[in-house]
């Protein structure tokens, strides 16, 4: 039978994965900002992981799918996961790109139509033309994309 402060950390523990997934590490600072001790936080974080309700590799792989389909790079994908607790290297979130069939190219393409209406561009304002690439790079370096990369397509297509 667990004691009042165990029961609570496991309720706690519970109640914030009944709302979003989270990284171990996440899970472990929200429970220890409530003042739990370690020895309860402990106890809570096996008793979900065997439970199957905390699981890193499920959390880093969904949370790197939707990353992706947000546009963002690899780089600034390892780097969110780095944040939760979790450090893995590009090729393990490359090999989600291939799952997902989508290169940092491909959403690079994607971000640029999705800031830039090519109808839009006056044919005859190359500053107006600069502006709105400007715009657009800035939208696209923000997602953590490659510069040079970027400004090369942006170039090309528009």
């Amino acid at each position: 039978m667990m004691d009042n402060g165990k029961g609570a950390a496991y309720s706690r523990a519970i109640k914030l994965l009944s709302k979003q997934d989270y990284s171990e590490f996440k899970i472990r600072t929200k429970l220890q900002a409530l003042g739990l001790n370690e020895d309860q936080v402990d106890l809570a974080i096996e008793k979900v992981k065997k439970e199957n309700f905390l699981n890193d590799e499920r959390f880093q792989k969904n949370l790197v799918r939707k990353l992706i389909q947000k546009g963002y790079s690899p780089a600034f994908i390892r780097q969110r996961l780095e944040c939760d607790g979790l450090f893995v290297k590009d090729d393990q979130i490359l090999i989600i790109y291939e799952e997902e069939m989508i290169t940092p190219k491909d959403q690079i393409k994607m971000l640029a139509e999705k800031k830039i209406n090519k109808s839009r561009i006056p044919s005859n304002s190359e500053d107006e033309r600069q502006k709105i690439i400007r715009k657009a790079l800035t939208f696209i370096l923000a997602k953590g994309h490659d510069f040079d990369e970027t400004l090369s397509y942006l170039e090309d297509h528009f």
